[in-house]
């Protein structure tokens, strides 16, 4: 199973698969060194997983949304979270991950903000290529595992 088929197969049926989704998502920063922490599926105030790394100088929390949606994610969604990142000083960031694309306002507004990065379905495949996640992982994903 490759990347594209996941997202395929996560889109088909958001409500079944948005956990599948963020598992993903996770697991990508996980390979990354990042610890992470999946939040509640309701009250997360936008952020549906915080990601750690520690290193000799620190350590580097963020926040990360995932968007498994059948449209480009809007300006107001990397608002929202550029909001939740401002509110909350421990947070050095901010991620909005879609499966789709992002709408070019969105893309525009981020641009200019600096604190939120977007990755849109195509570079999440890439990393999570360039990661070597492959088939296992994804079907792991999708058993939750």
């Amino acid at each position: 199973m490759t990347c594209e088929v996941l997202l395929r197969r996560c889109a088909s049926d958001c409500r079944g698969h948005a956990e599948s989704f963020e598992r993903l998502v996770a697991l990508v920063w996980q390979r990354q060194g990042y610890t992470t922490r999946l939040t509640p599926q309701s009250g997360d105030r936008g952020v549906d997983i915080y990601a750690t790394r520690r290193s000799p100088g620190g350590s580097e929390q963020i926040a990360i949304q995932c968007k498994l949606q059948s449209r480009p994610v809007s300006r107001e969604v990397a608002q929202r979270l550029n909001g939740e990142v401002h509110s909350d000083p421990s947070l050095r960031g901010g991620v909005i991950v879609t499966n789709n694309d992002f709408t070019r306002d969105c893309l525009e507004w981020a641009r200019g903000v600096g604190a939120i990065q977007l990755v849109n379905g195509r570079e999440l495949c890439e990393i999570a290529d360039r990661l070597g996640i492959g088939g296992d992982d994804f079907r792991c994903v999708l058993r939750g595992d």
